[in-house]
């Protein structure tokens, strides 16, 4: 849940700052995802990840909310810090049975499609209303990432796959290195 709310909201902040920054900012974040995706594939710490996922959560709702306007090298910049950190958690959570290519290659273009889904609702704004209803959804998004913050409700498990146990239903086991030990047969 709180990848896609910080996706949707990049796209939509993206397109209220208008502009080349409509595809500059979603740009800068897929970019800087993929290189914080590569970091956590090989194991590259950063620290206090969950914490700054839950801030860049409830930043980017807050962005909306109050229609921040910013150059757009900066917002470039603001969102590919919040970015390292999503792709940072994105190659953490990489399957340990999966293709890391084609993995990154899935949770870029599900990023690209969040954005595109932003930019598109903030396009539907509609006059004082749809203003009211941007900077309620705006809100929301904060709210969500201040509950991730506090831990409540729990959201999402936590991003360590090494020295964890597979999930019940996939039937390996895990050795310390988060390699595949063995197979349950």
């Amino acid at each position: 849940l709180d990848h896609i709310l910080a996706m949707v909201a990049v796209g939509f902040w993206a397109s209220t700052l208008g502009g080349k920054a409509v595809w500059i900012v979603p740009s800068a974040f897929v970019i800087v995802m993929a290189g914080g995706g590569v970091l956590g594939i090989e194991g590259i710490a950063l620290p206090m990840v969950e914490t700054a996922i839950a801030l860049t959560v409830a930043m980017l709702g807050l962005l909306v909310a109050f229609e921040v306007k910013i150059p757009t090298p900066v917002a470039a910049i603001v969102v590919g810090i919040c970015a390292l950190f999503h792709g940072h958690v994105h190659g953490i959570e990489l399957p340990t049975m999966s293709n890391a290519t084609g993995y990154v290659a899935g949770f870029l273009a599900a990023t690209v499609i969040l954005h595109v889904l932003g930019i598109g609702l903030a396009s539907l704004r509609f006059g004082k209303a749809g203003q009211v209803v941007a900077r309620v959804a705006g809100g929301a998004v904060a709210l969500a990432g201040a509950a991730l913050l506090v831990g409540f409700p729990r959201l999402r498990p936590s991003v360590s796959r090494v020295g964890t146990p597979a999930p019940s239903w996939l039937p390996i086991s895990l050795d310390s290195d988060g390699d595949r030990a063995s197979c349950a047969s």
